[in-house]
């Protein structure tokens, strides 16, 4: 499964989880803090992978309003301190899913986005990394094309339509809005020539 961070660029993370100090039950920081807005992204939480939400709560003491889903995988993801909450418990969301907006609300210092990732059930204080499991998946999510991807990359370098080798390709490679343009431009000329 595929993994990504909570914001689109540009986010910047504002405290690493582990930080040790006593502004916490746990002893330690039990997340991973980011800001949007204050980097000069659009403040739009969105999941870091596909799931269902299991609680979209308003007005609790420490995570203020929160969001949490669980993914296939049996992972957990909880976005607390949210100012507006876009999804009620059974929602289905992707990756593009709006949750809310990084916000203020309960035990916080300023506006920023609370991610804790759990296996299994929710555990305070979570024992995993949200930054360096969501930089272990991206290292690790590496799904080789298919035998008909592979053919229809092949047919493309032939054409002329991509350049390179195609070796990098994957199966699950995103692609830009540019990307898909460039293609049927490339493709609507393929008659011409």
């Amino acid at each position: 499964m595929r993994y990504q961070y909570p914001f689109r660029e540009p986010w910047s993370v504002t405290l690493p989880y582990g930080v040790k100090g006593a502004a916490w039950k746990a002893g330690f920081h039990s997340g991973l803090d980011l800001v949007s807005r204050a980097a000069g992204g659009d403040g739009a939480v969105r999941p870091v992978a596909p799931g269902t939400v299991i609680r979209a709560q308003t007005g609790h003491a420490s995570y203020g309003n929160y969001v949490t889903l669980r993914h296939p995988d049996g992972m957990l993801s909880l976005y607390a301190h949210l100012d507006t909450l876009a999804v009620r418990a059974g929602d289905a969301v992707d990756y593009d899913s709006r949750l809310g907006t990084e916000g203020a609300t309960g035990n916080v210092t300023g506006r920023h986005l609370h991610l804790e990732l759990h296996r299994g059930e929710y555990l305070y204080p979570s024992p995993v990394d949200p930054e360096a499991f969501l930089e272990e998946m991206a290292q690790t999510e590496v799904e080789e094309a298919d035998a008909y991807a592979r053919e229809a990359v092949d047919w493309a370098l032939a054409q002329g339509i991509l350049r390179g080798d195609g070796g990098s390709i994957r199966l699950k490679d995103p692609i830009t809005r540019q990307d898909a343009v460039v293609l049927l431009h490339r493709l609507s000329r393929l008659d011409e020539g």
